[in-house]
């Protein structure tokens, strides 16, 4: 079986939102620090903090979404019911001894 539908979504929409968000954000920031777009100091500023804050943000995630997407695979994902259901099961009966000696440790007291 192939790679995870996820994944494959993600290599496509990844690369998209970079070509378009990376240019908008730098526009952004080139546009608001001339301070003649008739917004006031503070909402500018704020625009501003986003707009680096965003291009940071995808500057940085991209590669690393990339590489988390290399490593997921089937296989690292493949965990079935009854793994789950054996673990569960001898967690239980741990508890169960060790309330058992408990209880039996008050009682020879």
């Amino acid at each position: 079986m192939g790679r995870p539908v996820i994944a494959q979504i993600e290599e496509v929409y990844y690369p998209i939102l970079a070509l378009v968000g990376i240019p908008a954000n730098i526009l952004t920031i080139l546009i608001l620090t001339r301070e003649k777009c008739g917004l006031s100091r503070c909402i500018t500023r704020y625009f501003m903090g986003m707009a680096a804050a965003d291009l940071l943000n995808m500057t940085t995630g991209i590669f690393d979404a990339k590489k988390l997407m290399q490593n997921i695979t089937d296989e690292n994902l493949d965990i079935s019911m009854n793994d789950v259901e054996k673990t569960f099961r001898s967690q239980a009966l741990e508890n169960l001894s060790q309330r058992e000696d408990f209880r039996q440790r008050l009682g020879s007291k």
